[in-house]
């Protein structure tokens, strides 16, 4: 059970302990309203939490979709470097050829 859940548990239980029993708490208009409104509250606070979870969600997708543009990015280089690499050293064996003519 969330904590939250735990934490309201144990002041109700402590308020009908200190009323006497469950047959002795007072019933008043205030409680039987908030009593109705408990699956609004519930549905409300459900969907919070799935906006919540959608979000975090999409964060880590945005997240990820980064990470592998970077890599792509990375290896992009690499493959640009090697070839320039190779270029250079054809060329500098050409140059080398003609210098010892």
């Amino acid at each position: 059970m969330l904590e939250s859940t735990l934490v309201s548990q144990r002041q109700v239980y402590g308020a009908i302990k200190d009323a006497g029993g469950p047959r002795n708490v007072k019933r008043s208009p205030e409680m039987m309203k908030y009593v109705r409104n408990a699956r609004a509250r519930y549905h409300a606070d459900l969907d919070r939490r799935r906006a919540m979870f959608s979000a975090s969600k999409k964060a880590a997708i945005e997240k990820r979709k980064i990470t592998k543009e970077i890599e792509d990015l990375y290896i992009a280089k690499k493959k640009i470097q090697e070839e320039a690499n190779n270029k250079v050293r054809e060329m500098n064996l050409k140059i080398a050829e003609l210098q010892n003519k």
